[in-house]
């Protein structure tokens, strides 16, 4: 359902900001292919769990510690 409201804002508003739009749409994909995954597939959940920590620590193993809380940013950016 999410995925669904996700897929909603990108068709029908005007995200200037690339990165939030980026954003967005790498959510939504993770969604998806958790919505597609058979029950057992642990794949599609750490990819989504991997995301969603991503965002909610800060951190990601490719680039480190974030300076700026990414959501208030695109909250901003909108």
């Amino acid at each position: 359902m999410l995925a669904k409201e996700i897929d909603y804002v990108l068709h029908n508003y005007t995200i200037a900001n690339i990165e939030t739009r980026k954003f967005f749409k790498r959510l939504e994909v993770r969604l998806l292919e958790l919505g597609e995954s058979k029950h057992n597939d642990h794949n599609a959940h750490k990819a989504l769990c991997r995301f969603i920590y991503e965002i909610f620590a800060g951190f990601t193993h490719v680039t480190g510690r974030h300076s700026y809380d990414k959501v208030e940013k695109m909250i901003e950016d909108l």
